[in-house]
């Protein structure tokens, strides 16, 4: 509708991405259909899927039906070449599962930025878990350590960027907090979390702690 902001779902993004791919890339994927296309009929039945997602354990779903009733965008009770061709971005992008209520996230998520660099697996919750209302989930780190999807990459972009800079000199005093904490100060609006600990952030985000005062960070 003209004067709104058009919302790219996952199937866009997948033909997007399909469209923009190698000969090699668009063969995998037909394949990849082709695999789960049983009966050859041109499309994937929820007992294919299911089989499929058992068998060869392509995603991590703990509610394979629900993720089937996510990538059904036309509400046929099967999918077609493009749904599979969504499903086939879900799994080679990494899209969670959320932590708390289980489900399939197909938008915008949190993740825990402890998690993502330094754990096995990252921890991600889906908007509604998040405020957790109905308290769906306990996690062993903070809530002002989890950062929503585009905050996350423009927070792994800047301390990049950061880690290339030369360390301050020994006459330039280094702020305390960390740059990813002052990261979260801008994203989630927190007062005050200069006092924080430097230990707080672990890992690949302790390297940040080489951001020079006055350094801005700003996520606008």
């Amino acid at each position: 509708m003209e004067g709104h902001h058009h919302r790219i779902g996952m199937l866009e993004i997948a033909e997007i991405y399909f469209n923009t791919s190698s000969e090699n890339l668009k063969q995998l994927i037909e394949d990849f259909f082709n695999s789960m296309d049983e009966d050859h009929d041109k499309k994937v039945s929820l007992s294919e899927f299911l089989n499929n997602m058992k068998e060869e354990g392509l995603v991590k779903a703990e509610n394979p039906p629900e993720m089937f009733k996510a990538l059904d965008v036309n509400h046929d009770g099967s999918l077609d070449f493009k749904e599979v061709m969504a499903l086939y971005y879900v799994i080679k992008s990494g899209r969670p599962f959320c932590g708390g209520c289980g489900k399939f996230i197909p938008g915008m998520f949190f993740s825990c930025s402890i998690c993502f660099d330094n754990e096995d697996d990252k921890f991600c919750v889906c908007p509604k878990c998040f405020s957790n209302e109905n308290k769906s989930y306990t996690h062993k780190h903070m809530p002002g350590h989890f950062l929503d999807n585009f905050a996350l990459l423009e927070a792994k972009r800047k301390m990049a960027m950061d880690t290339r800079k030369p360390p301050p000199s020994p006459e330039e005093p280094k702020k305390k907090s960390t740059w990813l904490l002052r990261l979260l100060e801008s994203a989630i609006g927190a007062a005050a979390v200069a006092g924080a600990e430097v230990a707080a952030v672990s890992g690949a985000a302790a390297a940040a702690d080489l951001a020079a005062e006055g350094d801005s960070c700003s996520i606008m």
